[in-house]
């Protein structure tokens, strides 16, 4: 697969995962937002899967490289959930 469209590919799984969790926890974010949750999500679930030594049973295979799709979807839940609590403490402008 040509690696330009193996990065277009991650990039969507990305924001996938990041949109899904802010729709989950009903926070509205740039699209940006979304692929860095989605980023920072898939990351950690990694690294919770290599620390509990358990393997992902939805992991998808892009390019050469297996991404864990559950684990990254709790991932980037986490990281939406912080998103939404530290928004919760700042004021809105009226």
């Amino acid at each position: 697969m040509h690696a330009l469209a193996v990065l277009a590919l991650k990039l969507a799984v990305n924001a996938l995962l990041g949109f899904v969790a802010g729709a989950i926890l009903k926070v509205r974010e740039s699209f940006l937002a979304y692929v860095g949750a989605g980023w920072l999500g898939l990351k950690l679930g990694e690294w919770a899967g290599e620390q509990l030594r358990v393997r992902d049973p939805s992991e998808v295979e892009i390019g050469s490289q297996d991404t864990p799709f559950l684990f990254g979807l709790a991932g980037a839940l986490l990281v939406m959930l912080v998103v939404r609590l530290l928004r919760r403490g700042i004021p809105r402008k009226t």
